[in-house]
């Protein structure tokens, strides 16, 4: 095997550009992950050059956005893949043009068949939006968070937040903003700890909603925090709405929660 000059073979994938483990090959969510190699950036081999280096840092921490490694148990918003995968497919085909690659190479396959994948995840990004744009609000609520939720499925994380906590800021006693809130910062942040707050608040607020209760509850329980999950989870089955907006698989499992927890000590291990 020749090596391109100045160029030294992988030692994550002995030149295939595919470095396989346990998120590409036993994933969790519905679609694969990208087993781009994480020490060639795809093409097989290595140069010293602190350039090269970050370049295949970037493709790297874009494969992990597209498909995340964290606890939670669903993946990404579609906009979140869509924007992660074409800019990946974008810094690949960088890579590639800077840097002498092996001829058969994954970044190969990257370049020049993934370009229509990104444009299957655009369209659907596409119809979300307009469906959003087009959608007259039903209440005050989603008229004054109508441009944050659009923000937010736009792939405009950060605009989305700032829209949203005007909204709260003007209406802070709303149950709906605040559960609202930690939902989206649970999509797009993937971040319990900053959800929980909301969530919570939300069910100190009128109207008062078993879903609003149940997420609590499960980020509670993302968090490592049972003995305050289960708490929710009890509120949950004595709102009014409990049956109707619970599916029947959710308050199986939460019966079953609560059943298990009697006389039981829960340890936060």
């Amino acid at each position: 095997m020749k090596l391109p000059k100045g160029a030294k073979l992988c030692d994550w994938c002995s030149g295939t550009g595919k470095f396989r483990d346990v998120d590409s090959d036993f994933g969790v969510y519905l679609y694969p992950a990208i087993p781009i190699c994480g020490g060639c950036g795809g093409i097989g081999v290595q140069y010293e050059s602190k350039d090269f280096k970050d370049r295949v840092s970037k493709i790297c921490d874009l494969r992990f956005e597209y498909y995340p490694t964290d606890s939670l148990p669903y993946g990404p918003e579609g906009v979140t893949r869509y924007k992660a995968l074409s800019e990946l497919v974008e810094k690949v085909k960088e890579l590639v043009s800077m840097y002498p690659s092996l001829e058969g190479s994954f970044a190969k396959v990257v370049e020049k068949d993934f370009q229509e994948y990104v444009e299957i995840l655009k369209e659907g990004v596409d119809e979300n939006i307009s469906w959003l744009k087009n959608t007259e609000p039903k209440d005050e609520v989603q008229k004054v968070t109508k441009d944050g939720v659009i923000a937010y499925y736009s792939g405009n994380t950060d605009e989305g937040e700032r829209l949203y906590k005007e909204a709260l800021e003007k209406y802070p006693e709303s149950s709906e903003i605040n559960h609202d809130l930690g939902a989206l910062t649970m999509k797009f942040r993937r971040n319990p700890e900053a959800a929980l707050p909301y969530f919570i608040r939300s069910t100190e607020l009128e109207p008062k909603k078993a879903l609003h209760f149940v997420q609590t509850a499960d980020t509670l329980l993302l968090l490592k925090k049972p003995e305050e999950a289960l708490k929710f989870l009890k509120e949950s089955q004595k709102q009014p709405d409990y049956e109707k907006e619970i599916t029947k698989k959710k308050r199986i499992a939460i019966a079953g929660i609560i059943a298990a927890s009697q006389g039981i000590e829960i340890h936060n291990n």
